[in-house]
């Protein structure tokens, strides 16, 4: 892993550690994410409704002015294209 996804997933686990009580639904959704990129490449794969949870919630943080935690699911989301569009 590089260091850039290293640091991309460390910041995920810390946001969904601290997002397990408020949302344990975002909190799985980002644990996913996790597997997701630590997988290995020819079996990676990640269920499509997860991103699309995860740009839904983004865009509710953003209207509730939450703009920490709408830029890092943001950031999960954009984790994930990038490692579907690097995978071919």
């Amino acid at each position: 892993m590089t260091d850039e996804l290293d640091a991309a997933l460390i910041r995920l686990q810390f946001v969904a550690y601290h997002q397990r009580r408020a949302e344990p639904a975002i909190a799985d959704d980002l644990d996913a994410v996790i597997r997701y990129a630590k997988s290995d490449l020819a079996i990676r794969q990640i269920d499509p409704e997860v991103v699309a949870r995860l740009e839904r919630r983004a865009g509710q943080a953003t209207a509730e002015n939450q703009s920490g935690l709408a830029n890092d699911l943001t950031r999960a989301v954009e984790l994930v294209r990038k490692l579907e569009a690097s995978a071919g």
